[in-house]
């Protein structure tokens, strides 16, 4: 029981993470309800690929878990899963951005336009934190709970520091540079935090 309380708090910290790198660029543009809104939209719309890899990773996880449970690990599937993995994200953050101007066109109200030239960056950073998201596998699989925690205080203030850098300097164009900004930096982060583990099937 003292185990899994204290596995449970990096988990905690993780979805923190979570919430503070998809919410607080909103936050650090409060003052401005228009802008938000449009900025709003082109989040919701950039949202779709993250529906489609939480959707996918519930599916692979548990393969995943299983592959590396077994006594003769087979890292060929493993590194099968991941590709496969990233095609179907890279192929998603497309349709996602065709669907989307496609949708703007006929049925989104012209003064939410300026919300198009926001979704190319935050479409990447989302993209970006569905690959980063693969990588926590080994980690919650070996409950590695210390590297959990320090990758959920890094991507809190990593996010923290990209908003309160560009945001003020740029805006809402800021807010999805620093986005896309954090997390690509976080997918470094996570890459080189799990390299013991992926270097066994690369």
């Amino acid at each position: 029981m003292k185990s899994e309380l204290i596995y449970a708090l990096p988990i905690i910290m993780l979805q923190l993470s979570i919430f503070v790198m998809s919410s607080s660029d909103k936050f650090f543009l409060a003052g401005n309800h228009e802008v938000v809104g449009i900025y709003g939209i082109a989040c919701t719309f950039s949202s779709i690929i993250l529906i489609l890899g939480t959707g996918l990773l519930q599916y692979i996880f548990p393969k995943i878990f299983s592959l590396l449970s077994a006594s003769n690990v087979d890292y060929a599937s493993i590194r099968k899963h991941f590709y496969l993995y990233a095609i179907v994200m890279a192929i998603g953050a497309i349709a996602v951005l065709l669907f989307t101007q496609l949708f703007y066109t006929f049925f989104i109200n012209v003064k939410y336009y300026p919300a198009l030239k926001y979704i190319y960056f935050i479409v990447l950073g989302y993209f970006f934190w569905t690959i980063t998201y693969f990588f926590y596998c080994f980690l919650l699989y070996n409950k590695q709970k210390r590297q959990i925690l320090y990758l959920s205080v890094l991507s809190i203030t990593i996010s923290l520091g990209c908003n309160s850098f560009f945001i003020p300097r740029l805006g809402d164009a800021g807010a999805a540079i620093a986005v896309c900004c954090c997390y690509l930096l976080m997918l470094c982060c996570t890459v080189w935090v799990t390299r013991p583990y992926w270097k066994l099937f690369f």
